[in-house]
């Protein structure tokens, strides 16, 4: 059974849906994001399923302002699954356009064992480790990130 969610997480889910809603109604700048492909030693990768999306992808979530993106990337792996130690390599970026706003997503790929992950985020719902052959349900923007062998 879940437990009720702190004013704290409210609001921070809140501003989540608030970015979401300027995004999907274009209003403002574009928004600006980081994934992180998180392997292990047998080929698996990292995946989560957040409180607010029902599909799995990559530890990841929004820049804060003035933020470097592989900050936010360390940042984002420590809130979600408690990895604090890990080599983090640039991928490239990500774009997707909705009617006239641009997300663009930083991807940075690293290397870690199951028991790095330490902990789970209360915006975590479920984390696993999956081979490429055993996927759960992904996004297919997710899919072509996770699936492409050049990580």
């Amino acid at each position: 059974m879940s437990q009720p969610l702190r004013w704290r997480e409210v609001v921070e889910v809140a501003a989540i849906a608030l970015r979401r809603a300027r995004a999907v109604l274009h209003l403002g700048p574009p928004t600006t994001g980081v994934a992180i492909i998180v392997t292990d030693d047998a080929g698996r990768t990292l995946l989560v399923q957040t409180r607010y999306r029902r599909s799995w992808g990559p530890p990841g979530g929004f820049i804060k302002p003035g933020e470097l993106p592989e900050a936010a990337a360390r940042r984002e792996l420590e809130e979600e699954v408690g990895i604090t130690e890990i080599a983090l390599t640039p991928r490239g970026q990500g774009r997707a356009t909705r009617r006239t706003v641009t997300h663009v997503t930083y991807i940075f790929v690293g290397h870690a064992q199951p028991d790095a992950v330490t902990g789970r985020s209360w915006e975590i719902r479920a984390s696993g480790w999956y081979g490429r052959d055993a996927l759960p349900k992904l996004s297919r923007t997710t899919r072509a990130i996770v699936s492409d062998p050049a990580h």
